[in-house]
């Protein structure tokens, strides 16, 4: 009986080093979480695309690289996905921002209750403080 050939994977393929040099710099930096989304979409090209001007179209291109390379900076430093890494980054840099406004108050040595005035809840007018 004769040896079937073995078929390389894609990924092996003759071509593989040519579609590799090919490929944008953000594709090949994505996160595998983040190429694996990309390989899932399945978006027709809308109207307006397809009518758009030449400058239009890389515009949209120059934005949509930006916007992808941002995304795969965030996967990156951000612990797992963005949806799960931004609620601690909003937390460390809240804690960071109390923690500066308080050293600044404190250089300026003023104090919450030195301030005179405050803003009425909801109308904004300036109040004083009564002691």
């Amino acid at each position: 009986m004769p040896e079937t050939p073995v078929t390389p994977p894609v990924s092996r393929s003759i071509h593989a080093p040519l579609i590799e040099q090919s490929l944008p710099a953000w594709v090949t930096a994505a996160t595998a979480p983040r190429r694996a989304q990309f390989k899932q979409a399945d978006a027709p090209l809308p109207d307006w695309y397809l009518q758009a001007t030449p400058a239009q179209r890389k515009a949209l291109g120059d934005a949509a690289v930006a916007s992808f390379s941002a995304q795969t900076d965030l996967d990156e430093t951000s612990p797992g996905s963005y949806e799960v890494g931004l609620p601690s980054i909003i937390a460390d840099e809240r804690a960071l921002i109390v923690k500066l406004t308080s050293e600044a108050m404190q250089r300026a040595k003023l104090q919450r209750t030195e301030i005179p005035f405050h803003l009425a809840q909801g109308n904004g007018e300036l109040h004083q403080n009564r002691k």
